[in-house]
């Protein structure tokens, strides 16, 4: 699974902004609430593509071990001569690109629960703090001579 996961996160949030956008004039729901509505489905996806990439996690270390079996088992007729270079050699690049690709999607599920967190934290904070409140007022400064 190569940017693919990464391109459907992308597209659902492209989507989502547009759809809020598109849905009519943005004056009629409280900022906070925009905020809300907007986090909550980017959580949707981003928790949707989570749960994809536990269960990839999964047939990817599958693949992984059979790779590396394969080519265990590849090592010793090599050895004796009963198969060729090039057989053993496609055994461990099969094994080389599992293993590629089970860190890959690794990474990708600790991105992707990061940015599971950062949303919820984000979430929790726009619930609690009324928009009115996040403007910062200031004393008017003293003129100076």
């Amino acid at each position: 699974m190569s940017g693919l996961g990464s391109a459907v996160v992308v597209l659902a949030v492209l989507a989502l902004s547009f759809g809020v956008a598109a849905a009519g004039p943005q004056r009629a729901i409280p900022k906070s609430r925009q905020w809300t509505d907007i986090t909550h489905g980017l959580l949707e996806v981003a928790r949707d593509h989570r749960r994809s990439l536990e269960a990839a996690v999964l047939r990817r270390e599958r693949d992984f071990r059979e790779a590396s079996a394969s080519l265990d088992r590849n090592s010793e007729p090599y050895a004796r001569g009963i198969i060729s270079r090039a057989e053993l050699d496609a055994a461990a690049r099969e094994a080389g690109t599992a293993r590629a690709q089970l860190e890959w999607t690794r990474q990708e599920l600790v991105r992707t629960t990061a940015l599971i967190v950062e949303l919820e934290g984000k979430q929790r904070l726009a619930i609690a703090t009324p928009s009115t409140s996040r403007c910062i007022q200031t004393a008017p400064r003293a003129a100076s001579s």
